[in-house]
């Protein structure tokens, strides 16, 4: 298979591992801590959208807004019950709060939704479309098309809005934007009602893609892997979410199917080795 074949087949999922990464890294920007619930927030923007689309009957784009408005609602109460009771406790603490909400979160889905596999149908044409030696279908071009928005939107927010700019201080320094008069729990609290929006359009997005079920919240492994390899910085978060896509599909067809699955791990443990501050990150001292 051509290369660059390879490279535009990468673009969808990369997408998505862009946007769950963006995730994280606005949480872990934000407040130093890293949400290992994160997948759980993905998998609810599948679910939801299961239950407002095909079990409700709304139209597909309300059922969209729903998901985000659920999911991000969920974000937030995420951060309420597991983080803002421990912000004068260790980090770690919070870290560790995170995945058991996570769990929570999990063995909720299987009691409220049961542990069978689901399936929705795209809402685009999933048909190959031929352009000279390169295929492609309409419904990748719509997860660019919509992850790209999204990351516009978050781009704007940041660099334009009152809560942006009080966001990117907040990251930086939080004691001195205390002192400056920014709320900082309200930015916390931001960071993780941004983060479940994006994790519901990757749950969305990849829902025809995937067979929903329970543990489709492994994708958060993709976004943690794309993070590390940009530095936890929000654009190398986003050129590391594409690269790491393109290497797993290199890898897949020049190597093995059953090796694709280790790049993500292989390719952690290559940027630690060699530049722990990853692509587009800064070198920092202190370890959490």
């Amino acid at each position: 298979m051509d290369i660059l074949q390879l490279i535009l087949k990468s673009l969808s999922y990369g997408s998505i591992y862009a946007l769950v990464g963006l995730g994280l890294v606005l949480i872990f920007r934000a407040t130093d801590v890293l949400n290992f619930g994160q997948g759980q927030l993905f998998t609810m923007g599948a679910y939801f959208l299961v239950t407002f689309w095909y079990m409700c009957k709304i139209p597909y784009a309300l059922a969209f807004l729903m998901s985000i408005v659920g999911t991000a609602l969920l974000g937030f109460v995420m951060e309420r019950v597991a983080c803002r009771p421990l912000l004068k406790a260790p980090v770690m603490n919070s870290i560790i709060a995170t995945f058991m909400t996570g769990i929570v979160i999990y063995n909720a889905i299987q009691l409220i939704w049961g542990a069978e596999v689901r399936h929705v149908s795209p809402i685009i044409s999933n048909k190959p479309i031929s352009a000279g030696k390169i295929i492609f279908t309409a419904q990748d071009i719509w997860i660019v098309a919509i992850t790209g928005f999204f990351i516009l939107l978050v781009y704007l927010f940041l660099q334009f809005t009152k809560l942006g700019v009080a966001f990117r201080a907040t990251s930086m320094n939080k004691q001195a934007s205390s002192l400056m008069g920014v709320s900082v729990k309200k930015v916390f609290s931001l960071s993780w009602v941004m983060s479940g929006i994006l994790a519901a359009v990757a749950g969305v997005l990849l829902a025809p893609v995937l067979m929903i079920e329970v543990g489709m919240g492994w994708v958060a492994i993709k976004g943690f892997a794309a993070g590390i390899v940009g530095g936890f910085s929000i654009p190398g978060t986003i050129i590391g979410g594409f690269l790491l896509a393109a290497v797993e599909n290199i890898f897949g067809v020049y190597v093995s199917v059953a090796f694709k699955e280790m790049v993500s791990f292989l390719m952690i443990l290559a940027v630690l080795l060699i530049k722990p501050s990853g692509l587009l990150g800064i070198e920092v001292k202190k370890r959490v």
